[in-house]
């Protein structure tokens, strides 16, 4: 009778093709800031160019995440909006 190797298993996940659900979270989230940004468009360019405003979303997503409310979201904004986009 053959002897056979005792198959190893590991603790890993098994990999899978589609991102994990933590990733499509935050894929849905910055969808979402990108609309919300394009739709105010403080600097009038949304009909023109669709990126305008991608660099906010990470800033604002990091900002979410560790809780930041209305008031620091908004000040963020004000601040941006003065300091970086109009210039």
């Amino acid at each position: 009778m053959a002897h056979l190797a005792p198959r190893l298993t590991t603790n890993r996940p098994s990999r899978s093709r589609e991102p994990p659900k933590a990733l499509n979270g935050l894929q849905r989230k910055a969808s979402r800031l990108d609309s919300l940004l394009n739709e105010w468009d403080p600097i009038g360019v949304a009909d023109q160019v669709h990126d305008e405003y991608d660099c906010l979303i990470t800033p604002l997503l990091t900002r979410l995440h560790a809780g930041a409310g209305p008031a620091a979201i908004s000040e963020f904004l004000a601040h941006t909006n003065q300091g970086q986009l109009l210039t």
